[in-house]
C-alpha cells in the first residue's frame, strides 16, 4: 500500500544532477543542438531559450592595500527546454542536467520523465556516455497555508517549527527560520529548512526559498496556487524545503542504473521526512488516503492526486 494527498501542499520538484565538465553541452554545435531541441519537443517542452547562470565570485585573499579583491562574476551559458503550460522545464549547462516542476503526480511519474530526458542526452550528446557522475540530489518544497480558522502548528510537528518568542506579550513575527543538516547515508546528506512568513493583505506571496528563486525573467514557472491562499487569517504561513543529495565518492562513470537507484534511496528518506513532519490534522485536511501499488497510476488520472 501507498499513501498518497489528494490535495497535497507540493509547489516545487527538482531533479538535479551534476556531472564532470561536457563542453558539448553547451549546445553550440549546430546539429546537436537541433536534434536535442527535437527529442525535448517529442518528450512535451517546446520552448527553447537560450539562457546564462550568473554567480559572484568573491576571493578571500588579499591585496597589498589591505583591501579584498572586486567580485568577479562567472558566467555560464546554459540552455532551457520549457513546457507549453510553463509548469515544467530541462535546464542544461555543461555539467547539469536539471528537472524542475510546478506539476508534480507521483515519484514514480517524475522518476520515469527525468529518465526519458536524460536518456535523450546520451542517445545524441555522445560525449555524455563518457562522463563522471558527482552528484544526485532531489528537492522537494512546499507551501503550509493555514485554511481559515487554523493555525501553522495545526499543520506542522512543534519540532519543525521556528523558535517563537513567547515570552514577550504582543511581539509579532516579522520571519522565522529553521534549518537542520544531517548525514543520512554514507556520501548522503539532507537539509531541511523551514521559513515562517507572515501573510501579505491576508495572501501568501512567496512560495519558494530565496535560492530557488528564478533570475532570468524568460526562464520562470508557473506555479498554481491553492484558493484558500488569497484568504487567510492565519498570522503566519510557512514554506517546507527538504533537500536531498548524494556525493558519489568515488566518480563513477556514468551509468542510468546507478542513477535511478540513487534517486530512489534519496526519495524514500525525503518521503519520510515529509510525513513525519505533518500533523495528523494536515493528513486529514489534505485528503490523505492508500492505495495499491498497481492502482496508483489510475487514481493519479482520477483525482490529480500527489504523493510525497
Amino acid at each position: 500500500m501507498k499513501k498518497i494527498l489528494k490535495k497535497a501542499p507540493l509547489v516545487h520538484t527538482v531533479i538535479h544532477l551534476e556531472i564532470s565538465r561536457c563542453p558539448a553541452l553547451k549546445l553550440s554545435d549546430p546539429q546537436i543542438e537541433d536534434a536535442i531541441q527535437s527529442r525535448m519537443i517529442d518528450l512535451g517542452f517546446q520552448d527553447y531559450i537560450r539562457s546564462e547562470h550568473r554567480v559572484l565570485e568573491i576571493s578571500a585573499q588579499f591585496n597589498p592595500g589591505n583591501q579584498t579583491a572586486s567580485p568577479k562574476e562567472l558566467i555560464t551559458p546554459r540552455r532551457v527546454f520549457r513546457s507549453a503550460s510553463q509548469r515544467e522545464l530541462v535546464e542544461v549547462s555543461e555539467n547539469a542536467i536539471i528537472l524542475k516542476t510546478a506539476n508534480y503526480s507521483t515519484f514514480e511519474e517524475l522518476k520515469d520523465e527525468y529518465f526519458d530526458i536524460l536518456t535523450a542526452f546520451l542517445e545524441v550528446v555522445d560525449q555524455t556516455k563518457k562522463v563522471l557522475i558527482k552528484r544526485i540530489g532531489l528537492r522537494y518544497v512546499d507551501v503550509i497555508a493555514p485554511a481559515p480558522g487554523s493555525k501553522l502548528s495545526d499543520y506542522i510537528q512543534e519540532g519543525m517549527l521556528p523558535a517563537r518568542l513567547g515570552m514577550l506579550p504582543g511581539a509579532r513575527k516579522l520571519q522565522g527560520l529553521m534549518m537542520s543538516r544531517s548525514q543520512t547515508a554514507l556520501g548522503s546528506e539532507m537539509t531541511v529548512g523551514f521559513e515562517e512568513i507572515p501573510p501579505q493583505e491576508g495572501q501568501v506571496r512567496k512560495v519558494l526559498p530565496n535560492n530557488l528563486l528564478e533570475p532570468d525573467n524568460n526562464c520562470t514557472l508557473k506555479i498554481a496556487g491553492q484558493t484558500w491562499w488569497a484568504h487567510m487569517d492565519a498570522d503566519t504561513y510557512g514554506i517546507l524545503d527538504i533537500d536531498h543529495v548524494h556525493f558519489f565518492q568515488d566518480n563513477p562513470a556514468m551509468s542510468l542504473e546507478l542513477v535511478k537507484e540513487k534517486l530512489s534511496s534519496l526519495y524514500n528518506a525525503t518521503s519520510n521526512v515529509f510525513w513525519s513532519s505533518i500533523t495528523a490534522t494536515a493528513k486529514r485536511e489534505w485528503g490523505e488516503t492508500q492505495i495499491e501499488e498497481d492502482k496508483k497510476n489510475d487514481m493519479v488520472v482520477r483525482t490529480t492526486s500527489t504523493n510525497q
